[in-house]
């Protein structure tokens, strides 16, 4: 796991062995720099399924499916079905989403909420007699949105005010929405009251002064037009097809007749404030982007059926009553087409050793996925050629866009290039002489602050890594003999004469303390995993 999720299930393991479900801890010592609804779930799979990577990472994956259902749910509302479909297919293969729907965060769960909510709202609108329980279900996503992840939760209630607030403002007077509210709010307000009376102010003190670190500091400070090229690299190529759409629902001379106006405004200007939003937080981070991923889905899908219809109208496929010109559609299939052909000429020569500076047998991996991806975006051109004689010509050039990038996370699935995040550390501690040490007696950790960045993420992977977990040292004398300790490479020089070294990772080492200094005996913990082929 990578150590970003590692924190969340380094939290909710502490949730289950002390039974505290109030208190998110660093260790022995609580720790409010975030909310808490992620390491309860997380704790609830580990109750159900054990202590084990699958668990931890559970909770995304459902809240990744339900986002794709969502996805389409929403289109099903705004667009035509078919459409509503495509989108939910785009969804699947968008890279950055494909990465965090595997990832233990807060993201995945949020984006869930989040779309949630809005379903429930654009069900209440419609005038559909259950009103009252869909805008419950609204509502209920404010305080469960804040409980996953804090304060976050007001970009996407700042960027539907003027949809709610200009065009359904009778849900003002939908009593569910309110009681959604109030009762959304519970379990946030029982988990701060359970806090307050253990540690006093603390929690309110520290989420406040997380927030207003993330919102002035530069520590995570990009430009504002970070997510201009951010959002296109990680979700290639849709935020082009998206942009496509976007300016389409302005600009067009006639509008689809199941698209409403204010429907029109959901589309058009809730991602365009969810943008400006997000770019205005001082603190802009890749994932951040991910709430802009399920409506640009929704455009590019737009976007793709309009330029399918070039096609062949009479497929059953035609979505729009003007065709665009052939022109644009060639274009595209042709380019694409032509980057498909040379991902796959730089993947051959990579694989045949023909390119000498990308020779590291690591790299091997990124030559397939570049074959996959590229073999997919070659029907895009075949299927153009081929369109008077192909029945759907339409769905299969639909169908070749997402091909490519199904092929290609297909393979790095294959390879685990995002579910395998630390394979060096991984291959070091599976090694049967470290595991018996590790399963042998409770292993402690002796880090002081402050600590720099790269040692910590490698503490949080010793500690996900440790079968019986200790505790965290403030010093390691008088310990008594066995107690065994993961020692911070700063501390390394610092250790007293009675502690025998037992293995080493990345400059942490395992020692074991012992009555009277002993010759030291280190295990060979191998550099890193064999080359993958």
């Amino acid at each position: 796991m990578s150590h970003d999720e590692g924190y969340y299930a380094l939290q909710a393991r502490w949730i289950v062995e002390t039974g505290d479900w109030v208190t998110p801890r660093w260790w022995q010592e609580p720790l409010y720099d975030r909310t808490i609804g992620v390491q309860w779930l997380i704790a609830a799979s580990y109750k159900l399924f054990g202590f084990c990577t699958t668990a931890v990472r559970l909770p995304a994956l459902l809240s990744g499916l339900a986002t794709l259902w969502l996805t389409f749910a929403i289109g099903d509302r705004l667009l035509p079905r078919p459409q509503a479909l495509l989108a939910a297919g785009i969804l699947l293969v968008t890279p950055l989403w494909f990465q965090y729907a595997q990832l233990a965060t807060q993201d995945m769960p949020l984006l869930a909420v989040e779309l949630l909510s809005i379903w429930a709202l654009l069900q209440a609108v419609s005038g559909d007699r259950r009103a009252n329980l869909w805008g419950f279900v609204a509502g209920l996503g404010v305080g469960l949105g804040f409980l996953i992840k804090g304060f976050m939760i007001g970009v996407p209630l700042l960027a539907i005010a003027p949809w709610f607030f200009w065009y359904a403002p009778k849900l003002l007077r939908n009593r569910g929405l309110w009681l959604g509210l109030i009762v959304g709010w519970i379990p946030v307000g029982i988990w701060l009251w359970g806090s307050q009376q253990r540690w006093g102010d603390l929690a309110i003190a520290q989420l406040f002064d997380k927030f207003f670190f993330l919102a002035s500091e530069d520590l995570y400070s990009q430009p504002w037009t970070f997510y201009l090229w951010n959002l296109p690299l990680n979700a290639f190529p849709w935020p082009l097809f998206g942009l496509i759409g976007w300016v389409r629902l302005w600009l067009r001379p006639e509008r689809d007749r199941d698209l409403q106006r204010h429907y029109q405004w959901l589309l058009g200007v809730y991602p365009l404030l969810l943008l400006l939003i997000l770019s205005s937080f001082r603190t802009r981070t890749p994932y951040y982007a991910l709430q802009l991923l399920p409506w640009v889905a929704l455009l590019a899908a737009m976007s793709l059926s309009w330029l399918a219809t070039s096609l062949k109208p009479s497929s059953g496929f035609s979505l729009s009553a003007r065709q665009p010109t052939h022109r644009w559609t060639a274009m595209l299939s042709w380019t694409f087409g032509g980057l498909g052909l040379v991902l796959v000429l730089a993947a051959i020569a990579l694989l045949s050793g023909q390119i000498s500076a990308l020779a590291d047998p690591s790299l091997r991996p990124y030559g397939w996925v570049a074959i996959a991806l590229g073999l997919g975006w070659l029907t895009l051109p075949i299927v153009y050629s081929q369109r008077q004689q192909l029945r759907k010509a339409s769905l299969l050039w639909c169908c070749g866009w997402l091909l490519g990038p199904w092929l290609g996370l297909a393979t790095v699935s294959h390879w685990h290039l995002l579910s395998d995040r630390s394979p060096v550390t991984r291959y070091a501690l599976q090694q049967p002489a470290v595991q018996a040490l590790l399963r042998e007696a409770p292993v402690n950790f002796w880090a002081i602050d402050p600590v720099d960045g790269t040692t910590h993420q490698q503490w949080i992977q010793l500690a996900l890594n440790s079968p019986r977990l200790g505790q965290r040292l403030q010093t390691i004398t008088d310990r008594p003999a066995g107690d065994r300790v993961w020692v911070a490479p700063a501390q390394v020089p610092a250790l007293p004469d009675n502690w025998q070294h037992r293995a080493s990772m990345q400059g942490w080492v395992l020692v074991e303390a012992v009555l009277a200094p002993a010759p030291q005996v280190a295990v060979p913990v191998e550099p890193g995993p064999p080359p993958r082929d």
